[in-house]
């Protein structure tokens, strides 16, 4: 059985790129700092280190450090959680007066679901999702932003057919401190449609960002319900 790990290690690149001072390229081998690897265990973004090995015009044995930037991310079927494509895939409702634009401040990439407003606002992006596989699922997001406190951001799911919820919030605080939120547990059968909710709260002049919404599945689901609600959680951690 091949874990997450060696996944991961598995994808990291076997050589990278050298340039010489006559702009001449060459293939050069890399070792990777696998305690950084072994450190991994959450979805998020990473920096590897590495070091290459080279003999310079002397025949001198130098060595140089490089880095792989890393990105972790969860099997979702969630379409266009990280907005890399705009507001495909999501319905807006309740943003009159809100400015939104969809590539300002991600955490990665270029796409990001960043709102304003002079006022206070309530409103909400969702997106219905048939459950192709029967499982116990997760959604999360992050986000980041401040003013117009309290200045929180809820995401829920909902399984239309027991009409169960999770739903977790996070308040946002500051520019780039990136904060997730994790709503989880919600069974489901194949073939069930899952609501993903998010809701932007905050007060006149509150500001933010959001990237990375994701929906996956966590562990195994015997299709029993247990036929409870709840809720899930929220963190300050900056990885997603």
């Amino acid at each position: 059985v091949t874990s997450a790990l060696d996944t991961i290690k598995a994808a990291l690149p076997k050589t990278v790129t050298g340039i010489n001072n006559d702009s001449s390229r060459v293939q050069m081998a890399v070792a990777w700092d696998m305690t950084k690897v072994e450190a991994i265990n959450d979805f998020g973004s990473y920096s590897i280190p590495g070091t290459v090995s080279y003999k310079d015009k002397e025949e001198n044995d130098k060595t140089a450090t490089v880095s792989c930037e890393l990105n972790v991310l969860p099997k979702s079927i969630v379409e266009n959680g990280d907005f890399e494509s705009g507001n495909t895939g999501w319905k807006v409702a309740g943003s009159e007066g809100v400015s939104i634009v969809w590539n300002d401040t991600p955490l990665r990439g270029t796409g990001a679901m960043h709102y304003w407003s002079p006022n206070a606002m309530n409103f909400t992006l969702t997106q219905n999702v048939t459950a192709e596989e029967a499982g116990i699922y997760r959604a999360s997001l992050q986000a980041q932003g401040a003013d117009g406190e309290p200045n929180t951001i809820d995401v829920a799911i909902k399984n239309t057919r027991t009409q169960i919820t999770k739903n977790a919030t996070v308040t946002v605080d500051g520019w780039a401190n990136w904060k997730k939120a994790i709503a989880e547990g919600l069974e489901v059968q194949a073939g069930d449609t899952i609501v993903i909710t998010i809701t932007v709260k905050a007060g006149a002049g509150g500001w933010g960002s959001i990237d990375d919404v994701f929906l996956y599945k966590t562990g195994e689901y015997n299709g029993s319900s247990s036929g409870e609600s709840g809720a899930g959680s929220g963190s300050g951690a900056g990885s997603g």
